[in-house]
């Protein structure tokens, strides 16, 4: 069940900052995906597992992404370097 609770939250963090215009601060994203207050009314079962644990969704994806992003530096510089 914990591997489903940190898929979730990894896919609703990533849902909310593809509906951003520029990259949100982490402060945010913790206050629109992770936060207790988050799943007062709905979808309860995520108020059983630990902030800690949705948080380290959070932080799996941010460190994702910067991965993503120096790949894509590389990947640029290369082909800059070559061409």
């Amino acid at each position: 069940k914990r591997i489903g609770l940190r898929r979730y939250i990894y896919n609703k963090c990533l849902s909310f900052i593809n509906t951003q215009p520029k990259m949100p601060s982490i402060k945010t994203i913790r206050e629109k995906c992770i936060n207790n207050d988050v799943y007062a009314e709905s979808d309860q079962w995520v108020l059983e597992y630990d902030y800690d644990l949705r948080d380290e969704a959070l932080r799996d994806l941010l460190k994702n992404i910067y991965q993503l992003l120096v790949s894509l530096h590389y990947l640029l510089y290369e082909i800059a370097v070559v061409n």
